[in-house]
């Protein structure tokens, strides 16, 4: 069934499994640019009103409908509590619905858009399995790939003339979808089985003679109803700015370290900065904010012991929100909370310099590391004891020395905790 088939295609857009990144041989580490923290509470929450986009406010009110009002594009994953939502209404003004905004409304039944929506972007009413009346203004330009994946309960749409391209299984999966109107006799429609509905005599697409409407439902066999005459479609100028173009999605990478968890992604070239996301457990996803960099720690602070994260970036513009390619999930990480630090002393003694430690409560092993004259940390070895001397061999007259030891696991490399650093000794033999 094309059902499984999408769905299958679906999970491979949505999440991807990835392997954690080798054991940093140095720790630690300087830390990175920071990412920007500038939208953790961004996502809407059991408030009633709020901002979800630039420029672009939202009120929801008891009976469950949402009214968007404002100038601007609704954010992609713009609301959290979106099982709250049971209509939407779009106001005049707002520009775009961005992707997977609306996904997973499961209460949702009624969607009215306004013709200044120019672009209705992936996934924005994916899996909103009661939505039975879509009503798309003239105005809107382009449907995205999977714009109304697996809305069950619609039964007809008309796609309005203004509409140039629906992307690829943009009404796919809907089962109950008996009736597509396509009124643009040039629409660009996505040559893929699902794209309008479902074959085999279920959805009828109804269209002009000699439409491209037409033509998709010869290819794919479904009954075809043509409508009285084609329209005069004025053509819709093609821009003359240079298109936005689109980047690969990074691949991602995730690990626990004593700080929390560290996040890498290799560099895509052509994109100046990188979007961070994350989501506990099976939640929606978290916008967090942009960085420069290709790594990122969520620090363990912002994190809850015993609970599953994933997180993905996608590349970005440097005004910090306009996307520039798709993304892939990484694993799935269960963050285990972290031990304490050891508070280290150390002291000169006839063999050479001698370090030592409380005993941390959990830790099976000890990290030893060292820094010579205010430079890197070194890492020395693993010990199961509390105390460790550095031999004279090892040391050089007149440089300064400072020790640190880390809580460690018996596989004598994954890190429990934070450090301390002991304080600064002279050697001299």
């Amino acid at each position: 069934m094309a059902k499984r088939g999408l769905s299958l295609l679906l999970a491979l857009v949505t999440v991807f499994s990835l392997t954690a990144p080798a054991f940093a041989e140095e720790a630690p580490v300087e830390e990175p640019e920071e990412v920007t923290e500038e939208v953790e509470n961004k996502p809407v929450t059991a408030a009633t009103s709020g901002t979800c986009g630039e420029g672009v406010t939202y009120t929801l009110t008891n009976d469950g409908t949402v009214t968007i009002s404002g100038n601007g594009k609704i954010d992609a994953f713009a609301f959290e509590n979106r099982r709250d939502i049971e209509t939407v209404v779009i106001n005049s003004g707002v520009t775009g619905i961005g992707g997977y905004a609306f996904s997973g409304c499961t209460s949702l039944t009624r969607v009215t858009i306004p013709g200044s929506v120019g672009s209705i972007e992936d996934g924005a009413f994916s899996h909103c399995p009661s939505l039975a009346s879509v009503k798309i203004n003239n105005g809107v330009t382009t449907i995205m790939i999977f714009a109304f994946l697996w809305c069950d309960a619609l039964t007809s749409v008309t796609i309005p003339e203004s509409v140039t391209s629906i992307g690829e299984s943009a009404f796919g999966l809907c089962d109950s979808l008996t009736d597509v109107t396509v009124l643009n006799p040039d629409c660009e429609i996505y040559y893929r089985s699902d794209t309008l509905g479902v074959q085999d005599g279920v959805t009828t697409i109804h269209g002009y003679t000699g439409s491209t409407a037409a033509a998709y439902a010869k290819a794919y066999g479904y009954p075809f109803v043509a409508l009285d005459a084609a329209p005069t479609v004025t053509p819709t100028p093609k821009p003359t700015a240079t298109p936005v173009p689109t980047l690969a999605a990074p691949t991602v990478e995730i690990a626990q370290t004593s700080d929390g968890i560290q996040v890498s992604w290799n560099k895509v070239a052509g994109s100046p900065r990188y979007m961070v996301y994350y989501k506990e457990g099976s939640g929606s996803w978290k916008k967090i904010g942009t960085t420069t960099s290709t790594t990122y720690t969520r620090k363990a602070a912002q994190l809850k012991n015993g609970v599953t994260y994933t997180f993905t970036v996608r590349c970005c513009e440097n005004d910090k929100k306009t996307l520039l390619g798709p993304y892939k999930a990484s694993n799935s990480l269960k963050y285990t909370a972290q031990l304490a630090a050891p508070t280290v002393k150390i002291a000169k003694v006839a063999g050479g310099i001698k370090v030592s430690w409380n005993k941390i409560t959990g830790s099976p092993r000890y990290m030893v590391y060292y820094k010579e004259n205010g430079g890197s940390w070194k890492r020395i070895g693993t010990t199961t004891a509390t105390t460790y001397t550095r031999a004279a061999k090892y040391l050089k007259n007149g440089a300064t020395y400072q020790f640190t030891v880390r809580c460690c696991e018996n596989d004598k490399k994954t890190l429990l905790g934070p450090y301390k650093a002991s304080n600064s000794l002279k050697y001299t033999k």
